[in-house]
């Protein structure tokens, strides 16, 4: 296995599909992305530093982000390169990668630690929640939607407008639920105040129904229900 593979499964079948043409690869859509992708690097056109240069400085960013490297700043040269050394040092031997509806999640041990990566839509869900938190409780955006989907698209210019506004109405919708079913339960929530936050809180019968409901989030989004307990009845 090539160290960029595990690269090529974090983004989008959209994203990852632009990335072909971009190096002219011929797609079978037949073909399984780990195919595509060791077509990708044996092509004579491929080149690392061609990549870099078509990709946006946010979406590298949003890698760091999503496999843990500390440090996301810096020219988009320097942060590739930080990503090309934290790839490099991923034991290949034991990566695992696991396909599901909504994402591709990456398994895999770097220095005798156990880590994982989740695909570009899976930070789209997280940056969507931030971005309609701060819409609703910081008054932030001008409360303007059309500006709140802006800066959304900002943090992902790699996939297109038409995504980003589906996925953070959909986080809206979500997130303005989640504070009635805060309200609801608020006693709940207070008996157990000293459990919020740590590995001992288990979800509330509400938050299961609530992620049934919403079902491209998943257990990771549920953050949002400590984040408006805090942020309606605690500040």
């Amino acid at each position: 296995m090539n160290y960029l593979t595990i690269f090529f499964y974090y983004f989008t079948e959209q994203r990852f599909s632009e990335i072909l043409d971009y190096f002219g690869i011929n797609k079978n859509n037949r073909k399984k992305r780990k195919e595509l992708i060791t077509q990708l690097l044996e092509h004579d056109n491929f080149q690392v530093d061609l990549l870099k240069e078509f990709l946006f400085k946010a979406e590298l960013q949003n890698f760091c982000k999503s496999a843990g490297i500390s440090k996301c700043s810096g020219s988009k040269k320097e942060i590739f390169e930080r990503i090309v050394l934290f790839l490099k040092n991923i034991d290949l031997s034991t990566v695992k990668i696991s396909m599901f509806n909504q994402y591709t999640e990456i398994s895999f041990v770097i220095e005798n630690k156990e880590s994982r990566i989740k695909d570009s839509s899976e930070m789209l869900k997280f940056n969507a929640l931030i971005i309609a938190h701060r819409l609703v409780d910081y008054w932030k955006y001008d409360k303007n939607e059309e500006k709140a989907i802006k800066a959304l698209r900002s943090l992902h210019p790699e996939l297109p407008l038409d995504i980003c506004t589906e996925m953070f109405t959909y986080a809206l919708n979500a997130y303005r639920e989640a504070i009635e079913i805060v309200e609801e339960n608020r006693a709940v929530y207070y008996k157990n105040l000293n459990k919020l936050g740590t590995k001992e809180w288990e979800a509330l019968p509400c938050e299961v129904a609530f992620l049934k409901k919403y079902k491209k989030l998943n257990k990771n989004q549920l953050w949002i229900f400590e984040q408006i307990f805090f942020w309606h009845h605690l500040k």
